[in-house]
């Protein structure tokens, strides 16, 4: 458990490297991608981040912390529909941003990085909700899938969004995302 909460509190790191690393790949390489394609995959960059953003819009403060909290088990918005709502939006971004190297190596480079963030990260989390919200937990679990969403949506919903605490929970990624496309398509 303490390897887990380990990479938890440090998970921003890993497809950020992962990501730079392809980035040097490409630019040692040359590779290049159709401007079309590019950008199909700019935009599915920037819906995955907006997607983002709304989870993170339900999270509160929370989402800037190094430990786990939560007051309440959110089930509103895009969490009445996936458990992993970020986390599903990073998949999206790390896949579209590997292909967008032109590399076919990027894409096993930027999955490995995922799944070792997040096999131990959600497993982590999971057991905190458990822990804390027990029989509420249990009900959310069987309904809401963790990953691939569901178009029916959980019942029971609570959570706030804001669109405040969205936007300053995803700053850096805000920031970074263009930074890292710009590159991708540069080098």
């Amino acid at each position: 458990m303490k390897f887990r909460r380990f990479i938890y509190r440090t998970r921003g790191l890993y497809l950020l490297v992962a990501q730079t690393l392809i980035l040097w790949f490409k630019q040692r390489t040359g590779s290049d991608v159709s401007l079309p394609f590019y950008l199909s995959l700019l935009t599915i960059v920037a819906a995955a981040q907006i997607f983002r953003t709304w989870a993170a819009g339900f999270v509160g403060t929370t989402a800037r912390q190094r430990e786990t909290h939560a007051d309440i088990l959110l089930t509103a918005g895009p969490y009445a529909h996936v458990r992993n709502p970020m986390y599903l939006g990073n998949l999206i971004i790390t896949t579209a941003m590997a292909a967008m190297s032109g590399l076919w190596y990027a894409l096993p480079i930027a999955w490995a990085a995922y799944v070792f963030v997040y096999a131990n990260v959600i497993p982590y989390e999971e057991s905190y909700l458990w822990g804390l919200f027990s029989e509420e937990y249990k009900k959310y679990f069987r309904a809401v899938p963790r990953l691939l969403p569901t178009l029916r949506g959980y019942i029971a919903r609570q959570g706030v969004f804001q669109w405040r605490e969205g936007l300053a929970n995803e700053t850096a990624a805000w920031v970074a995302l263009p930074i890292l496309c710009f590159f991708f398509w540069q080098l």
